[in-house]
């Protein structure tokens, strides 16, 4: 049975379907914009996914997905 991804980029608007959680990932990484807001990602189940983001520069060690300056970054996926 197939499931739909809901992807919320927490800003009111702009949100996307996809019919995988790969495809939704990569929608969204596509979609980031300097919103300040992470990225979540729902099924029917509930959410599914999250990318976080973080209002400061990332240490070294730190897994960025996207970066904006010195504002901040969208870290790793967490996935549920």
């Amino acid at each position: 049975m197939d499931r739909q991804y809901f992807i919320d980029f927490c800003t009111g608007a702009g949100n996307e379907v996809a019919d995988t959680l790969e495809e939704a990932m990569r929608i969204a990484e596509e979609g980031l914009a300097y919103t300040q807001q992470p990225v979540i990602i729902y099924s029917a189940g509930g959410v599914v996914a999250r990318l976080p983001w973080f209002g400061i520069e990332p240490e070294e060690d730190e897994i960025v997905t996207s970066r904006f300056g010195s504002y901040g970054y969208y870290g790793e996926w967490i996935i549920f």
